[in-house]
């Protein structure tokens, strides 16, 4: 385990001088461009052997249009990602994500989600959000779905002060 440097909190640092935060957000419904921030390898799981499975993380660039107009929009800037486990399930959710973006594919993976990764795609959204409740413990959740999505073929200006977001796979 490392060692974590313990610091006092500074209340004399200017908050101009702090980055403002990328959080992940559930996205409000309706149709988004977001940037591909990560696409590849990760542990899906908290464990940390957990198994490798394909995670791809999408960066919100602009809304175009919501749902419902009267939902607070969420940030420009902010992520969500949708993970695709190891298993026969996992693989053809992750083959019908890849037809949405690209038509017909064949061949491997890999060419798809380095694709992803490296030119950093743009692409259109159209979301969905919804409620269940677990039965086991009562916790109520809110999951997204990703009904639309195509590759934006054309370059997009980015908003003044975007700042890409990073992350490290565990693998």
């Amino acid at each position: 385990m490392s060692e974590v440097e313990r610091l006092d909190f500074d209340l004399d640092v200017s908050v101009d001088e702090v980055a403002d935060l990328i959080n992940f957000v559930n996205p409000v419904p309706g149709r988004h461009v977001y940037a591909v921030a990560f696409a590849g390898l990760d542990r899906i799981g908290k464990d940390e052997d957990a198994a490798l499975g394909v995670r791809i993380i999408y960066q919100k660039i602009s809304t175009l249009e919501k749902a419902n107009e009267s939902d607070p929009d969420t940030p420009d800037g902010s992520v969500f990602g949708e993970n695709f486990t190891s298993n026969t399930k996992g693989m053809e959710f992750l083959k019908a994500r890849l037809k949405q973006m690209y038509g017909e594919v064949s061949g491997s993976f890999r060419p798809y989600i380095e694709e992803l990764q490296e030119n950093a795609q743009a692409v259109q959204m159209v979301l969905t959000t919804t409620i269940t409740k677990s039965t086991s413990n009562g916790t109520t959740y809110e999951n997204v779905r990703i009904n639309d999505v195509e590759i934006l073929e054309t370059p997009m200006d980015l908003p003044e002060g975007y700042k890409a977001f990073e992350y490290e796979p565990k693998l």
